[in-house]
């Protein structure tokens, strides 16, 4: 069984994730025939719930500040999930992320965007774009790789100066 791909022009967030069998019912052993309990057991144990990255609708108002403080909570996020797997490089990108903010803050866009391009080539340097094609050294899991760069880039095609 191979991965899949999905296609989408919205911007990738963290998702929720449940993957669950069809279960036959037709064909479980005898004892589950009218056992209620039973069967939600076997269904409860046969569920993996997991966090993904899925398509998200850009923001409807866009606004610069916003979306960088969004994009720093979903660094965070990954992180948090084991998707960023060196403290090194996830402090790096907190500083970059700053960095970025602060000049945001002060309105100097075309500097903002220098930094924020710099941290997109961390990300490229440390991101794998597949979990089949990863090498040894990356830092950055394909799902952190993805909301990273792409959100990133979304932000700097938004900027104006």
């Amino acid at each position: 069984m191979g991965s899949f791909i999905l296609t989408s022009y919205a911007i990738p967030g963290i998702r929720d994730a449940k993957i669950q069998p069809d279960i036959d019912y037709d064909n479980l052993p005898d004892e589950y025939y009218g056992n209620v309990e039973l069967t939600k057991q076997l269904q409860d144990s046969l569920i993996y719930s997991t966090k993904t990255i899925g398509p998200t609708a850009p923001p409807a108002d866009f606004k610069p500040i916003e979306f960088l403080y969004y994009i720093i909570s979903l660094k965070h996020e990954a992180a948090s999930l084991g998707w960023i797997t060196n403290k090194g490089i996830e402090n790096s990108l907190d500083k970059k992320l700053d960095n970025a903010k602060k000049k945001l803050e002060q309105g100097n866009t075309t500097a903002a965007k220098n930094i924020l391009n710099a941290f997109l080539k961390e990300v490229e340097a440390q991101g794998c774009k597949s979990s089949h094609d990863c090498p040894k050294g990356k830092h950055l899991t394909p799902e952190a790789y993805g909301l990273l760069k792409y959100n990133v880039e979304y932000l700097i095609d938004n900027l104006t100066n």
